[in-house]
């Protein structure tokens, strides 16, 4: 992220505002919700592009082999408002566009949003079909919940290390709120990551004893149709139109490149929401030559809201979005461990 440090007077000021705030609720004048089963949060001190919505599914592909699991979000740019669970009528302007990934992708996982994570927990709860656990999407700073388990994500190009509070930098609040961490991942990793790079990744870091360190780079997997099949393996990607309304799209748009060098980029702002008639002009004038590349969450957008039928004349596909972990067996046993606490 771009750094704005003739705005430093301005976050001296923000930080103060929220050192107030996490020093009200460390010393125990605000409370914090905590609940008798496990709420493993995935997020961020940074304001967004750190890979939550992959990592979060992650979290879940693996837990639901094990336990009945949920997901619980703010539902970011959703039309509606408070508590929702998702249902076989949800679209993305019900729950959001991350959210409606998750219950696309895992039709045997609970998916729910809501605003206020402490007052949506409780009713997750005491619903009459509990979760085993809840994997939490966001809210490292949505102190009135404490969650049992709480990664922390930092991205391996703009680290939480180096970086400023807003509005000169990223932070939403200071480094040193690092440390109510109970796992740090850095996030978007070369596939080239030797052991020197991570002892320096751990001297920038300065992980407590609490804490362990993981690293994860994305994977990309094979192109699904609109009409959500696998693309033949012999297609080729003579011409390309690369378009994502995502946080960071730099990751997807080097992934487009990798499969034709004649790639254009279209940049949406992040969960934007698309329009016919924008999209129309997209493809108007396409060859049969063209193919349309987008992101999977994009993808959940342009489905939910009935516009793929703009496409229907053109060749288009999405491309889903996995991580792998530097250590997974290490991980996974972390996790388990955890979720596994709570059945004494």
């Amino acid at each position: 992220m771009k750094k704005r440090q003739w705005l430093l007077p301005f976050s001296l000021l923000y930080g103060a505002a929220t050192a107030v705030r996490n020093f009200l609720y460390d010393a125990g004048l605000f409370r914090s919700a905590s609940f008798e089963k496990p709420v493993i949060l995935v997020g961020n001190l940074s304001t967004g592009g750190t890979g939550k919505s992959p990592h979060v599914a992650f979290l879940v592909d693996f837990l639901r082999s094990k336990y009945k699991v949920a997901t619980l979000s703010r539902g970011y740019g959703r039309k509606t408002k408070g508590f929702i669970a998702a249902s076989a009528v949800s679209n993305a302007a019900d729950l959001g566009d991350e959210p409606m990934m998750y219950h696309l992708r895992f039709a045997d996982v609970q998916v729910f949003v809501g605003e206020s994570r402490a007052k949506a927990l409780k009713r997750i709860f005491s619903g009459s079909s509990t979760p085993d656990v809840v994997v939490m999407d966001d809210g490292y700073q949505h102190r009135s919940v404490d969650a049992s388990f709480k990664i922390l994500l930092t991205t391996y190009d703009d680290p939480f290390t180096a970086d400023y509070l807003l509005p000169a930098g990223g932070l939403r609040e200071s480094k040193s709120g690092y440390w109510r961490a109970d796992c740090i991942v850095v996030t978007g990793c070369p596939d080239a990551l030797d052991e020197n790079e991570r002892l320096r990744w751990l001297e920038s870091i300065k992980p407590l004893p609490h804490q362990q360190v993981f690293f994860s780079k994305m994977v990309y997997g094979d192109a699904f149709s609109f009409g959500g099949k696998s693309l033949e393996s012999d297609s080729t990607f003579s011409d390309v139109v690369a378009f994502a309304g995502i946080a960071n799209p730099t990751a997807f748009f080097k992934q487009v490149k990798s499969l034709s060098s004649n790639t254009s980029e279209i940049i949406f702002s992040d969960h934007h929401h698309f329009q016919r008639q924008e999209l129309m002009d997209m493809v108007a004038g396409a060859s049969d030559q063209t193919t349309f590349v987008t992101t999977e969450k994009d993808f959940v957008r342009l489905k939910s809201n009935g516009l793929l039928d703009v496409f229907q004349h053109v060749r288009a596909c999405y491309i889903p979005i996995t991580i792998q972990i530097n250590d997974a067996p290490a991980f996974d046993k972390m996790i388990i461990e955890h979720v596994q606490s709570f059945e004494n």
